[in-house]
């Protein structure tokens, strides 16, 4: 397997400047790149998302990281279905429990086992199968993209860490190694 080479595109630039930061880490051969999904900078992840895969054309792309607190579970579907779309076969959707993110709204980030249920119902989703939430027992994606886009899971706690083997196609792990590794 090949080494791949990721970065994560400057947090606190404007969507502008972290557009083109895409552009020039796909030209400078990176494989992938992140986009924080922080509010406190006042900019959607998405939107750069979306902008950045209308003027690239090999870079993976994916929200590093989002998060099931700041989202509802359908609307990351939907926005991960709209990116897969987008950028056929070049994102996938990074998410985690909150962390920072949430921090700075005040609350705490998802429980792990929140966390399970939410990747469980996002890939669900996904595949287009029908999910319940609150009064509808029938929520789905009408024509999900097809292959769903892969779900990226950053975990640190060894809870977290299982789900991510579990129910991510990939992690990120926020861990540091030891010598007993």
């Amino acid at each position: 397997m090949a080494l791949e080479l990721h970065i994560a595109a400057p947090i606190s630039d404007n969507i502008r400047a972290q557009v083109e930061w895409v552009q020039r880490a796909e030209a400078m051969g990176f494989a992938g790149t992140g986009i924080a999904d922080h509010l406190e900078h006042g900019h959607d992840a998405y939107i750069t998302l979306a902008k950045a895969a209308a003027v690239t054309s090999r870079i993976q792309l994916y929200p590093g990281v989002t998060n099931p607190v700041t989202r509802h579970p359908f609307t990351l579907a939907a926005l991960a279905n709209s990116l897969n779309e987008l950028a056929p076969g070049r994102f996938k959707l990074g998410i985690g429990t909150g962390d920072s993110s949430v921090a700075n709204i005040g609350v705490k980030p998802a429980t792990v086992s929140r966390f399970r249920e939410v990747l469980s119902v996002i890939r669900a989703l996904l595949r287009g199968d029908h999910v319940h939430f609150g009064t509808n027992p029938d929520a789905h994606i009408q024509d999900p993209t097809a292959p769903p886009p892969p779900i990226m899971v950053t975990a640190s706690g060894p809870k977290a860490l299982q789900v991510a083997g579990e129910l991510g196609d990939e992690a990120l792990l926020l861990v540091g190694l030891t010598d007993t590794l």
